[in-house]
């Protein structure tokens, strides 16, 4: 292919940044390709961080680039550099130094930051984590070891993944969540119950409806102080409070994330955005999605727009799943809305699909240790199809003898 004088640039090596490297290659790109990190760590897996990695340690399989990957690839990754702004007109990326480098085309692959709260008293005690990085992973397993009573801020899905971690390793743990139910608002009250009794029935704590309003210690945090004055003892705290978008500026607002078109590019030639930071079209609504299985697909596939502008749309239908104890839990699709919710298994039990119905139509699915209904479902909500819904939360009834005629 030919080779275009200028590099193509990606910001961020993450996994959407890794996988757009590698798709360029395998699609035949030779020229440079120049990629950026403000971190100190060449590509690896992210969500072990909050599971594997916890209680087993550093394994080299965390490493999506082990050794010399970026070399065999022919990739120029420079670690340890901001890239704070994009100058569009003299396409260049600018660092937090002052220092330019020119760009054929972008690839903004960033990511996502945590949200923080920096503005608590307290909140900068010792002992008060936060999870994103492996530097994160590693300070938070060190102090891990010698601590009994861990609290977690914010019961989402990572929150809920690092209170199994602790139980597993004999902590006592409790988490604090603002919401009436963790994940109702994606899951809905029957699902998001089941959860939460997969952490109660082992005695993890959860308290809900209630804020954090500061940490106290002497040297390091010993307390979590709530808002309804409630006071909770801790050796650890570990905030989980969710993300934002992440990224250098191109000129327009990106609280949200970047908006792109269906082969990830802005509105900006040249500029395109994969993974935790893009706002991508999907059936009809523009959604951002924080998961591993999106930012791989996506960073492929828009690496292959890069070299042959709007060729492949991404139609993917969102996946992610979760560790917990021993459950599996996975979830295809995407929606916030749903006339009807169709249990077909054992919930009670931990063998279940959650079918998410609307206008007749599966729209998502949480499957509960059944990961061989994830095609499936994903097939139903790929060709939008109507299900009867009496026979679908039927056990005995087939998944392919529940469908409609059009």
């Amino acid at each position: 292919m030919q080779t275009c004088s200028r590099p193509i640039v990606i910001i961020g090596a993450g996994i959407a940044g890794a996988s757009a490297a590698e798709s360029l290659r395998n699609e035949g790109f030779d020229g440079q390709i120049l990629m950026f990190d403000k971190g100190k760590d060449m590509p690896y897996d992210r969500p072990p961080l909050s599971k594997e990695y916890l209680l087993e340690g550093v394994n080299s399989s965390i490493m999506l680039w082990d050794g010399d990957r970026h070399a065999d690839l022919n990739v120029d990754v420079e670690l340890n550099t901001a890239i704070e702004r994009v100058d569009l007109a003299q396409r260049a990326v600018i660092a937090s130094d002052g220092r330019r480098w020119p760009f054929s085309q972008l690839l903004i692959s960033s990511g996502s930051q945590l949200r923080r709260l920096d503005d608590l008293p307290g909140a900068d005690l010792p002992g008060i984590h936060y999870l994103k990085s492996l530097e994160d992973a590693t300070n938070l397993r060190r102090s891990l070891d010698k601590a009994h009573q861990v609290v977690i801020v914010g019961a989402g899905f990572i929150g809920s993944e690092v209170a199994a971690a602790c139980y597993q390793m004999g902590k006592s743990v409790v988490m604090v969540e603002m919401a009436r139910l963790p994940f109702q608002n994606i899951l809905g009250d029957m699902a998001a119950r089941f959860i939460c009794s997969l952490h109660e029935s082992r005695g993890v704590k959860i308290i809900t409806e209630e804020r954090v309003i500061a940490f106290s210690g002497t040297t390091r945090v010993e307390k979590v102080i709530t808002a309804s004055s409630g006071v909770i003892p801790s050796d650890v705290v570990v905030v989980g409070t969710g993300v934002v978008p992440t990224g250098p500026s191109i000129g327009k607002e990106m609280s949200l994330g970047y908006v792109v078109d269906e082969y990830g590019e802005t509105e900006a030639k040249g500029v395109f955005a994969a993974g935790d930071n893009a706002m991508w079209p999907y059936r009809g609504q523009l959604i951002r999605v924080e998961h591993w299985d999106h930012a791989i697909n996506q960073g492929r596939i828009v690496a292959k727009n890069m070299l042959n502008p709007q060729h492949v749309p991404y139609e993917a239908i969102p996946y992610f799943w979760s560790d917990q104890y021993d459950t599996r839990l996975q979830y295809v699709g995407h929606t916030r809305a749903w006339d009807r919710v169709v249990i077909r298994g054992d919930l009670a039990a931990g063998s279940a699909a959650v079918f998410y119905i609307l206008n007749r139509q599966v729209v998502a699915g949480l499957l509960i240790n059944q990961p061989k209904q994830v095609l499936p479902v994903r097939r139903f909500i790929s060709r939008r199809t109507l299900v009867d819904e009496v026979k679908l939360g039927d056990e005995d009834i087939p998944l392919n003898e529940t469908i409609l005629a059009h």
